[in-house]
């Protein structure tokens, strides 16, 4: 997959949802027809139509960025996750948190979604689902499993693929640690107005993910806003990993 399909396949997620929410209120509005006491048309469709309106416009806006898409390449390499210093994450449509993540070539290079999804989520409020223990799974291009991560409340555990504990995070004290070497991880927020995190390894910055700036090459391919995770050229495996716990924790309950 490549950032011009993950567009499109967005904004027909966007429609069906329109064309969904018209159906629904199309079957309420005939039901209401039938009642002996009828309900106020335009009181119940004014909640639909809102649905729809930002529903279209997510089409819209999905389909504009497929067409700014531009390709010069034909790419069949194989990106690893762990040697790479940067990645552009798109957040999917899914019941639970579903990222994207994109080499700025414009081509797939990762995918963390939940090991099994359940349709229920889709109509859990976030208050209860944050209660509920998930399983995330971190999938390279080739759908191979380089990762497990456990979360369960504001606990994030981070396992190999063999099912080994290997680095914590807490969402609340933004602190993490490395199982085998208590090496101690923080995650800085620098601003409470836009995406800034910078991950330190004891005193040393080891990653950062941010949104808003984005080097003019990669701009023909993503929108700028498109949140950017980079690595230091120095950081390990855990470091990466690390990355990973703080990103959940981050995106965990943001619209998608």
């Amino acid at each position: 997959m490549c950032i011009q399909q993950y567009y499109l396949q967005t904004s027909k997620t966007y429609l069906n949802a329109c064309i969904l929410t018209f159906l629904l209120l199309s079957a309420i509005l005939t039901v209401c027809m039938f009642l002996a006491i009828r309900p106020p048309f335009a009181l119940v469709a004014i909640p639909f139509f809102i649905v729809a309106i930002s529903q279209f416009n997510g089409y819209i806006r999905f389909r504009n960025h497929s067409k700014e898409a531009h390709f010069k390449i034909n790419s069949t390499e194989k990106i690893d996750f762990f040697t790479n210093p940067n990645f552009l994450l798109a957040l999917a449509p899914a019941p639970a948190l579903k990222i994207l993540l994109f080499h700025p070539n414009g081509f797939l290079t990762g995918e963390l979604k939940e090991v099994e999804g359940k349709f229920w989520r889709w109509f859990l409020p976030s208050f209860f689902d944050f209660y509920v223990k998930k399983r995330f799974g971190f999938y390279n291009q080739e759908g191979e499993l380089l990762a497990l991560i456990d979360v369960k409340q504001k606990e994030i555990a981070v396992l190999d693929r063999k099912g080994n504990n290997v680095v914590t995070f807490n969402t609340h004290s933004q602190i993490g640690e490395s199982l085998r070497d208590r090496v101690q991880y923080r995650a800085e927020h620098l601003s409470s107005m836009y995406t800034d995190i910078h991950i330190h390894r004891q005193k040393h910055p080891v990653s950062r993910l941010r949104k808003g700036w984005m080097p003019l090459e990669w701009g023909t391919n993503f929108h700028v806003n498109t949140p950017i995770l980079s690595f230091d050229p120095q950081a390990t495996k855990n470091d990466r990993l690390l990355a990973l716990a703080v990103i959940i924790g981050y995106f965990q309950y943001d619209n998608h």
